[in-house]
């Protein structure tokens, strides 16, 4: 690729940033202020949510009553078999809980639904050989409007990840149905793009996780109860 081509391509990339940016603010919605991982403080046993920009993103306020002093690691574009290269990173904190939020990225990016449940096996199995006491949190994918996956796609990897997670006895917390519209795409309100989720639908998803957080003894999977569909 000539010099010229990258500048276009570059430029054309922040202005679609800023797009997205101008489009929040005109809903009245506020980014999450991202901390740098090496300035967020933490005590040994805490948490940490790690993942792609879905993790990146989240508002640490929310889960402020469950996990006052939880840690967030997320990398925007981030696929499974990255951030399972990113355990030793993770865990140095020497955390009680990793909540792991990731997945979206490698359907978008064309990946099967047998990849992503490879991947995904992988990175749970890296986070127990190296820190087999840290108990850990397997989010489900929230369902996302996009040509390049479908909305099938999107519940049948949720079908696999749970599976992974309840093989390992690990949590799953199933944050796909209360997002969900009667097909499968995004409920009206929910994300800023069809793929990032908007405060209200990070409220939904902390409200899940916060239960899954809460419960005591050995991690179980949380299944969301049934809601009312709007269909959009």
């Amino acid at each position: 690729m000539r010099p010229a081509d990258v500048t276009r391509r570059a430029l054309r990339v922040v202005a679609a940033t800023r797009r997205r940016a101008r489009t929040a603010v005109g809903r009245g919605e506020r980014p999450a202020p991202v901390l740098a991982w090496r300035t967020q403080r933490s005590a040994p046993g805490g948490t940490i949510l790690a993942g792609d920009s879905l993790a990146s993103r989240f508002p640490r306020d929310l889960l402020h009553d469950v996990a006052p002093d939880v840690l967030v690691r997320g990398w925007p574009g981030e696929r499974t078999s990255g951030l399972a290269s990113r355990v030793d990173e993770l865990l140095e904190r020497h955390p009680a809980v990793v909540v792991l939020q990731t997945g979206t990225n490698d359907l978008l990016r064309g990946s099967t639904d047998a990849d992503v449940h490879r991947a995904h096996s992988a990175l749970l199995d890296a986070c127990a050989r190296t820190a087999p006491h840290v108990r850990l949190v397997v989010m489900a994918l929230p369902p996302i409007t996009s040509r390049r996956a479908d909305p099938g796609a999107v519940a049948r990897v949720n079908a696999l990840l749970r599976e992974a997670a309840r093989a390992r006895g690990h949590a799953f917390v199933d944050t796909h149905a209360p997002l969900s519209s009667a097909r499968g795409t995004p409920r009206p309100g929910t994300t800023t793009d069809g793929v990032h989720l908007s405060r209200e639908g990070y409220r939904c998803v902390a409200e899940h996780l916060s239960a899954t957080l809460r419960e005591p003894g050995p991690p179980t999977e949380r299944m969301a109860p049934p809601q009312p569909h709007a269909v959009s």
